[in-house]
Order: C-alpha cells, then structure tokens, then sequence
C-alpha cells in the first residue's frame, strides 16, 4: 500500500544508511535513505542519489529529477516529494489525481483515485477523486500533524500526542482509529495498521484474511515499521527482519529471509529493500524479482569503505554480481555516479564484470557513491573519493 513518509531506520542501520546519504554526490545531498512504495501494479523506489525507479509505471515525466525524499504509489498514479517541498505526480491520469497543489510539503500520499500531502504546517490538502468515501476532504482543524499514509480509499495521520486522525471509506472500520499513542502508522485497503512506542503492532478495520491482527515481534526483536497492503500487512524488525500476516494467496506473506531496511506492500504482493539498496519482491509483483549481491575486487572495496582516487584519473572496477546467489553473466550491468557513469563487460576469463570509471567526469574533488545497475535496477554501490 502507499503511504508519504519514509520507513522507520533500523536501529542497527542506521548509521550505515545516514552514512550513505551524507557521502552520496552533491546533486543527491538532500535525499532521504532509500526508500520502496507499493501500490496496485506498480513499485517505486527512491535511491540514495534522489533518483526514482518505477516498474509497472511510467515515470518519464521525472526522469532527470534527482531530488526526491519520498515517493507514495497509488492506482495508476504516484506521486513524489521533491527536496524543495514540491508535489510531483506522474504520469498525467487526465482526472486530477495527479493535479499536486501549489506549494511545500513535507509528506505525501497516493490512494486508488486520490491523494493527500501534509503541508509546513502539518495541515493535509487532498486532491483527485474521493470515490464518494470523502477521502479528500480531510477533516479541518485536525494538527499539526505527521506521519500521513493513504490507502486504497482512506488516510490517516498522527498529531504531536502520537492520536491518530483517518478520514475517507470506513465500511469495515478502517477509518475509525483506536486510541493511542502511536509512532507510525499505515492505511490499507479496508483496514489500518499503527506502531506502539513499545514496538507492537496494533490493527483495526477489515479482517477478512488476518490482516488486521495485532502482532508482537518475535522475542528478542522489536517493530520499528508497519505497513498495511490490500489483504496482508508486513512489519519490520530492529534486526532487519520482515514479518508479515494476512492473506498468501500470491506468497505475498512469505518474505525471503535476510536482512532489510525498508518494507512496502501492494495488492497480492510486497517489496523490500536491502541495506544497499537492492530491491527484492515476492508474491504476484510487477517486477521480476531479484536478491542482488556484489562481490567486489581490488582496487575497490564494498560499502562502507572509502576508495580513494586523484582527480582526474581512471578507476578500475571488476565486480561479481549476484541474483539469489546465482551468478549474472549477461544483461547490462553499468555504474552510475551521477555526473560520470561507465558500462561494465563480462569477462569470462577473470569470471567478472569489468570497466574503468573516469574521475573526471565527477566535477572535481568531492566524495561520491558509485551505484552498480543491473538491467537499470540499484544492485549496490561503492563510495569513491576524489581527491
């Protein structure tokens, strides 16, 4: 499902992730940590460079901005929050769903045929088609608030006591929130999900599949994320770990095992994203699933190693890539470095991809990180500093 703000950090990643953003190029110094959003039949994901990646929809309209924060996926439409505190919605529906307002807003929101942002001020705007649920009509004088998400056809949103405020459908009482306090929370399609200070997970509305049960982390663990789909809902441990519950009818509630750093869920499937960025989905996605990994060699050594380069010369990169553990021996595996970028061969006598990235096409001295795309997909990256 879709909702406007990015998923809680790992405890254990944290560092790791605020690492990678403060030494990403100067063009993508404002963007959050990677981010992943699931809607209908479409995935989004923002990368640590600011960049966006859609699969299942057309995102053209934005594709040489690299400034986003967030990125929320509805119906047929997403829409993303720029650095500036602009709206972006893509692509053009032609029925006011993807007519943002004017202004700056700290969050956003994408449902089957609405959407929603909160401002500076923490008030919501809503725009498109309510469907008749009155999804777009927020209640007024609810604030300031924070943490919005939009579902299929209801949002929510939490005030500074940690209350939560939904408006829109509540047929099975999705929109009717149970009493805080609440650190996140999370619309679905006929049901709602929030996070207790504690860590517990807490649910109310349709629970046709289990989806709206509440949860406790496994022992040892905690839950620092949730995030409520159509029919499942998915949670994140502080071990990295996803958890989710609900409706299997499409493996949409049977995550890989490994470690993660964000989770969505969409209809009759779920994506999330490796501490590299990497994304993985399972269930009925609109994307093929992949489990990258990258095994570098020297002169480079893998995040959150520094490599270190003068300007001006060419560094040499021979990297293995891997999916689900198998190895990637064709396809089109390049670097991306924003304003530098190189395509890799395969060289089946060193049984690696490999080029030579040329500094000086990085706009001089400065710490950069290097993404490896694998097909245009983040598979990871390596942090260079040119000196």
């Amino acid at each position: 499902m879709t909702r406007s703000t990015p998923h809680l950090p790992l405890r254990r990643l944290a560092a790791a992730l605020a690492a990678v953003c403060a030494l990403a190029a100067p063009a993508a110094a404002s963007a959050a940590a990677p981010s992943v959003d699931a809607g209908d039949n479409a995935v989004c994901v923002v990368g640590a460079d600011g960049r966006l990646t859609c699969h299942g929809l057309d995102a053209s309209a934005v594709a040489g901005v690299a400034d986003f924060t967030q990125v929320a996926v509805g119906g047929a439409h997403a829409c993303a929050l720029r650095a500036t505190g602009a709206v972006v919605c893509f692509p053009d529906t032609g029925s006011g769903t993807t007519a943002a307002p004017p202004g700056q807003f700290t969050a956003v929101g994408a449902g089957w045929t609405a959407s929603c942002a909160l401002d500076t001020a923490g008030a919501p705007a809503c725009w498109g088609d309510d469907a008749g649920y009155g999804e777009t009509s927020p209640p007024p004088g609810t604030g300031p608030l924070h943490a919005l998400s939009t579902g299929e056809f209801h949002s929510c949103a939490l005030d500074a006591a940690g209350e939560a405020t939904c408006w829109g459908a509540s047929s099975a009482g999705q929109a009717s929130a149970e009493a805080g306090p609440f650190t996140a929370i999370s619309a679905g399609g006929g049901h709602t999900c929030a996070l207790r200070p504690g860590g517990d997970v807490e649910c109310w509305g349709l629970d046709n599949a289990g989806q709206a049960q509440d949860r406790t982390a496994p022992a040892g663990e905690r839950f620092v994320a949730v995030d409520a789909g159509s029919m499942s809902t998915c949670a994140l441990t502080d071990a990295g770990r996803v958890v989710c519950w609900g409706s299997d009818a499409e493996g949409e509630s049977s995550p890989p095992a490994g470690v993660f750093a964000a989770v969505s869920v969409g209809r009759g499937y779920a994506c999330a994203l490796r501490p590299t960025g990497a994304l993985a989905c399972w269930g009925d996605a609109p994307v093929a699933p992949h489990d990258y990994a990258l095994r570098f060699h020297a002169p480079v050594d893998p995040a959150p190693a520094v490599n270190v380069a003068k300007a001006g010369r060419v560094v040499p990169v021979k990297v293995e890539v891997l999916d689900g553990g198998q190895e990637v021996r064709s396809g089109s595996v390049t670097l991306d470095a924003g304003a530098a970028a190189a395509t890799l061969r395969w060289d089946l006598e060193a049984d690696r991809w490999m080029t030579t990235l040329d500094t000086s096409g990085l706009g001089g001295p400065g710490t950069y990180q290097v993404i490896v795309r694998v097909d245009g997909a983040a598979a990871g990256h390596f942090v260079l500093r040119v000196r």
